[in-house]
């Protein structure tokens, strides 16, 4: 085997490494998460997308809230926000990782040590990548179901208690109801107040993909595009540990066997 065959296996699995940091760096840049709402009165869609670091409106039809762009926090959205900051810096390390790893590879160290270091920043970058998909779908429900302020029993009303957006208005009603509804419903952020709200059985508050239909209208949500790429990315993370562990021919030794075989003599 010439140094050169020998060599492309390697030249594959960088190549394969460094699709898979470049699909984790897009997929920070476009939204992960997609809660939709159709047909209400005159509003054909009303989409809210969440993406690691922004949260933007967009809809279609007449008597639709406005579309925009904003934080977390003015969507009234803090503790989601804060899950999808922290996916979205584990996805970003992890793709940091991985170009680290075919930087180092390519670098040409082949001492033992170079190898476990390698084989330890590979597998680093597999685990942090797998935690931010993850980590959404384990964790994003009951955080959803914070930030909007509904309580399952009112065993859980607590004096001073820093409510929701939803039920902040709800319980600030004179006198308040009691006790607040359960965790059931979704504010379409539009910068003003409470927004545009969806009631019903199920939503993002407690599952992460599903749909549901009230009084005529839908609601949809679930993973978008930006979730999608991450998990592409990590599934090809995984060459990494086994770029890690392959130790390329040497150029030399590889020619003395190459000589070797050429100077034996045929019967």
């Amino acid at each position: 085997m010439t140094p050169n065959q020998g060599a492309r296996p390697e030249k594959a699995l960088i190549l394969i490494l460094v699709m898979g940091a470049a699909l984790l760096l897009t997929s920070v840049l476009v939204g992960w998460y997609q809660v939709h709402e159709v047909n209400r009165f005159g509003c054909t869609e009303v989409s809210e997308t969440l993406s690691p670091f922004w949260v933007s409106v967009s809809t279609s039809g007449s008597g639709c809230p406005p579309s925009e762009t904003g934080s977390f926090q003015s969507a009234g959205l803090p503790g989601t926000g804060a899950l999808y900051a922290v996916a979205g810096l584990l996805t970003l390390i992890a793709a940091v990782l991985a170009l680290s790893v075919t930087g180092l590879k390519l670098a040409k160290h082949r001492t033992r040590r170079a190898s476990t270091i390698l084989l330890a920043i590979s597998v680093g970058a597999l685990a942090l990548g797998v935690m931010a998909p993850v980590l959404l779908v384990t964790e994003q429900a009951s955080t959803v179901c914070h930030d909007e302020g509904f309580f399952q029993t009112p065993l859980e009303l607590r004096p001073g208690t820093s409510f929701g957006r939803v039920a902040s208005s709800y319980l600030n009603q004179s006198p308040p109801p009691m006790p607040p509804p359960a965790c059931n419903g979704w504010s379409f952020w539009t910068g003003n107040s409470d927004g545009w709200i969806w009631s019903g059985s199920s939503g993002p508050w407690n599952s992460f993909a599903g749909s549901n239909a009230s009084g005529g209208s839908g609601l949809v949500w679930g993973p978008g595009l930006g979730w999608v790429l991450d998990l592409a990315g990590v599934a090809l993370l995984p060459a990494g540990p086994v770029l890690a562990r392959r130790t390329p021919p040497n150029p030399s030794t590889a020619l003395h066997q190459t000589a070797a075989v050429a100077l034996t003599p045929r019967p």
